[in-house]
């Protein structure tokens, strides 16, 4: 995630000074890995950009973090965006819903409560999404795939 912010600050031409500094942690980080000062670089990073940008976290196929990374990660994130509460915002996409896929819901119903009430569903594709989809699945396989009407 700090690799991530540090990217799109550069992308964005952000402070040289924010994206040294930020540059600097992550690389102290790598050569000493620890998840408490991963998380404390993390929260001072996100200091820093949340003085003048809202920062929108993507999580994609989130089922496998879900399911695999500790209560603390989390609750971490939890805490992450009550501190920058309205400059941060987590953004996840799942095929279940979080409650279906992690059994220790209690140890997490700080993070998860986050998203309870805040679902949407994506629709089914329109014929022409479908067919390009099948083409692009088709041209991974070297395939190709017949149009019905």
């Amino acid at each position: 995630m700090i690799h991530r912010l540090i990217m799109e600050a550069e992308r964005r031409n952000l402070s040289n000074e924010l994206t040294t500094r930020a540059d600097e942690l992550h690389m102290q980080l790598a050569h000493q890995p620890d998840a408490h000062m991963a998380f404390r670089y993390l929260e001072r990073i996100c200091a820093q950009l949340c003085e003048h940008h809202s920062i929108q976290i993507v999580f994609d196929q989130f089922e496998d973090l879900w399911q695999t990374a500790p209560a603390r990660f989390f609750l971490n994130l939890r805490n992450l965006r009550d501190q920058f509460k309205y400059q941060i915002v987590y953004v996840l996409f799942t095929r279940e819903r979080l409650q279906r896929t992690r059994n220790e819901l209690r140890e997490v119903e700080a993070f998860w409560e986050l998203f309870a009430s805040h679902i949407y569903g994506l629709g089914m594709y329109n014929q022409d999404d479908a067919y390009y989809m099948l083409d692009q699945l088709a041209s991974r396989w070297d395939g190709t795939h017949e149009q019905s009407t």
